[in-house]
């Protein structure tokens, strides 16, 4: 059994901000794999005999504002830190890190905090 966050929403728009900027700044990688597809994930385990069930799931990330979330998820979240190394000396993590708040803003679901929920698969393989 494994996760994935699936396309759309907040979050996945700010990764794929930060992961763009990353692409632009060093040499870019693959396309992530659609981990959420499920003819993708299909595909994939079935060549190594088993079937796969998808299912959907959706989660709130809460603060007490957009910009608190943000500055938590920039201080703990491994793929922030990791980034942080790369775009601070190419200096645009201030550019990354204003649309990310941006886009947090913009998507908050609570006028009195902070709340974005992401849709997110949960795939369980099942051997033939």
């Amino acid at each position: 059994m494994l996760s994935a966050w699936a396309p759309g929403g907040a979050l996945a728009e700010v990764m794929r901000v930060r992961r763009d900027a990353l692409a632009a700044t060093v040499m870019p990688g693959p396309a992530p794999f659609a981990w959420h597809d499920g003819e993708a994930v299909s595909a994939l385990f079935a060549a190594h005999g088993f079937s796969v069930a998808l299912h959907e799931r959706r989660l709130a990330f809460t603060a007490g504002s957009a910009r608190a979330f943000l500055e938590t998820e920039l201080r703990v979240h491994p793929g922030w830190i990791a980034a942080r190394e790369v775009l601070e000396p190419h200096g645009q993590m201030p550019r990354v890190r204003d649309r990310a708040l941006e886009i947090f803003e913009s998507a908050n679901e609570d006028a009195a905090a902070f709340r974005a929920s992401s849709g997110y698969v949960v795939i369980t393989a099942i051997p033939r």
